[in-house]
């Protein structure tokens, strides 16, 4: 009996298992704040900054970043509170090999705050992960077999070959002005960034994503007890380069906000009116090429 045999590269599942991570932070309110009454809420995102897996282990390393708005002990309003609780985490398996890949996805569970004191917070915060881990492996797949008195069936599939796993960074740098009728800033309170209309086209060679990023602030005015809100659009167009990438390779392409930062700026007049936005987008790049055979 004579086989037929081809070597073939693929991708296969180590392990897909969800685990949780506990973290305890505590943040104490600037000098500048008034002392706190009461927690009103408390906005929570978590950042993965690296993950790798090693010789039987995966090493997972991120962040927490709280946005707080309380309740000040001795003045109306609501006053707001920001800061980053590090983590990190281990996950063991005899099976894990360095260079493996790995797809790790969080996000917050369960939130319980404390109020410790007027000037102190703590917060224990249970994060959900789900690690994904593969192997790039090869293996020998038979394409014929000859002999006297053998059955043989065949069967056809589509292959595809992973070509290309690229991660990039996009960032948007945008003053963002008050519409007139809008008060003057005192402090700012929140910001939400949202990402939409996302559109996406491969050429030769490179990958141009357009889109549209929505700005929410909700700020204390400069000469009231209230709280107002603005908002602003931040279209945005970028270029990416993507060696020997084509319009035939099977292309999925992710982008998501992974971190923002805003401070207040005067304009011409000297007023507090501009909002300076510095955002940054994390891009990922994956391309299959098909093997036709």
């Amino acid at each position: 009996m004579d086989i037929q045999k081809k070597e073939l590269s693929v991708t296969m599942p180590v392990s897909r298992i969800n685990s949780s991570v506990i973290v305890d932070s505590d943040a104490i309110v600037n000098d500048s704040k008034p002392d706190l009454l009461k927690i009103v809420h408390i906005d929570p995102t978590v950042k993965i900054s690296k993950a790798e897996v090693l010789n039987g282990k995966m090493m997972i390393t991120g962040q927490i970043h709280y946005k707080v708005l309380y309740q000040p002990e001795n003045a109306s309003g609501v006053c707001g509170l920001c800061w980053t609780a590090d983590f990190s985490h281990m996950e063991e398996n005899p099976d894990y090999e360095e260079g493996m890949n790995c797809n790790v996805s969080a996000d917050v569970e369960h939130l319980e705050p404390e109020l410790i004191n007027s000037r102190k917070i703590k917060i224990k915060a249970v994060i959900n992960l789900d690690l994904n881990v593969n192997a790039y492996r090869s293996v020998m797949l038979p394409l014929s077999v000859d002999g006297d008195n053998l059955q043989t069936k065949i069967c056809d599939f589509n292959t595809v070959s992973s070509f290309l796993q690229k991660r990039d960074i996009i960032t948007l740098n945008e003053s963002l002005y008050l519409s007139a009728g809008k008060p003057n800033i005192g402090s700012l309170l929140k910001s939400d960034v949202t990402l939409c209309n996302k559109d996406v086209k491969v050429i030769s060679g490179k990958v141009i994503i357009k889109g549209e990023v929505i700005v929410c602030n909700l700020y204390v005015p400069e000469t009231s007890e209230g709280i107002d809100y603005c908002s602003h659009s931040i279209p945005f167009t970028e270029i990416l380069d993507a060696e020997g990438l084509t319009e035939d390779h099977l292309c999925s392409v992710k982008t998501e906000i992974e971190e923002n930062d805003f401070s207040l700026a005067t304009d011409a007049d000297g007023d507090i009116r501009v909002i300076n936005a510095n955002i940054r987008l994390g891009v990922k790049i994956s391309a299959d090429q098909p093997i036709n055979e």
